[in-house]
């Protein structure tokens, strides 16, 4: 059934705005709590349907993300008592999106979502060269990179005289993930161009890397000579001082430590790593990192289980898939900044995309004709 130019799929800006939200709260209550009765409100108007041969992975995802239940609690972490609600949040949101029909993104959602974009950027303030709002700039560079992959990927699916639009959406995009100042906003642009750039032709996807290593190798980022004036961009001068210091920060000795760690089944407590923890530093700042330290075997398989997530979505965002766009975006940031109460997202998505019944791998986005 064909939509209307401006209808509006609320399911889906509700689920993605869940895998979004992290571990904000109103008045001590997790926002995401909130909305799981109104996202399950929504999906009970659609049918709901698993098929035979996805339920025995289903069993064993459940069980994974059961024991992650059971042992968040235990990981004892200091600086956020709702920390061990993760694994609830991500279990519920792959639940959602494996028994429910894919997402739809029409134009009224693209609008909706860039109107919270200006919205996040009028509330906000530049602090220290780096957009500050609702979110703090390492997820605010999140919100930024979704809204341009959704409009790099439209852009190919809308009469020629919409796309003027969507390269507005993706100007717009751009500028307000540099605002934040991230280095993880250019991770995602680069992922992004390179994702665009092979829906266009394998050549220009090679030629696109090719430029970049280019570009890294001659300008001296990797030894440490390149310099750039007191009034460059915050986000460059990020980039060059953490590529130039990678091998000292907290943050990397800090990943070698608890990779270094004899394995353990159940996973060390945060109290384990006293000894690494810094200001700045009281977690790893890594998902993978996060989820092999912390939760053991079930974290193992958790990392198996969001990497093959990662072969797969490439293929599926290609295809306008709406959960392996989102997937993708939170996955890069989950490697830079962020604890599981921040990045649960990528965990539900990952098992979400991997579980869910409906197989259609037509473009998920609905032309308004």
């Amino acid at each position: 059934m064909k939509k209307g130019l401006l209808d509006f799929d609320f399911r889906s800006l509700v689920l993605v705005f869940i895998a979004f939200i992290g571990n904000g709260q109103i008045m001590g209550v997790d926002v995401v709590l909130l909305l799981l009765p109104l996202a399950v409100i929504l999906q009970l108007r659609d049918r709901w349907v698993i098929q035979a041969n996805s339920v025995l992975p289903m069993f064993i995802v459940i069980l994974i993300l059961t024991l992650t239940i059971v042992r968040a609690p235990a990981v004892g972490i200091p600086y956020f008592e709702s920390y061990a609600l993760w694994p609830i949040k991500a279990l519920f949101l792959m639940l959602l999106l494996t028994f429910g029909r894919d997402l739809d993104w029409p134009l009224g959602n693209m609008i909706a979502l860039s109107l919270i974009c200006v919205l996040l950027i009028a509330v906000g303030e530049v602090q220290d060269g780096r957009l500050i709002s609702v979110f703090g700039p390492n997820m605010l560079y999140r919100i930024f990179g979704l809204l341009l992959f959704l409009s790099a990927m439209q852009y190919f699916e809308k009469q020629v005289g919409s796309r003027i639009l969507f390269v507005g959406f993706a100007a717009f995009s751009i500028t307000a993930s540099l605002l934040t100042g991230s280095t993880g906003a250019l991770l995602v642009i680069a992922a992004i161009l390179f994702i665009v750039s092979l829906r266009i032709s394998k050549l220009l996807s090679f030629m696109v890397i090719g430029a970049s290593l280019y570009w890294i190798m001659t300008s001296g980022i990797m030894s440490g000579t390149f310099t750039v004036g007191v009034n460059a961009p915050t986000t460059l001068t990020r980039l060059i001082y953490k590529s130039t210091t990678v091998m000292v920060s907290d943050r990397f000795l800090g990943w070698i430590d608890i990779a270094r760690s004899p394995f353990s089944l159940i996973g060390y407590a945060h109290s384990d790593f006293s000894n690494i923890w810094t200001y700045g530093f009281e977690y790893p700042h890594n998902l993978f990192v996060e989820l092999y330290g912390f939760y053991g075997l079930p974290g193992l398989a958790l990392v198996l289980i969001i990497a093959v997530a990662i072969t797969r979505s490439i293929a599926l965002a290609l295809q306008g898939d709406i959960i392996a766009m989102t997937f993708l975006v939170l996955t890069i940031g989950s490697m830079l900044s962020g604890d599981l109460s921040d990045n649960y997202g990528v965990v539900g998505l990952a098992c979400g995309l991997l579980l869910r019944s409906a197989h259609s791998r037509s473009p998920k986005f609905l032309d308004g004709h």
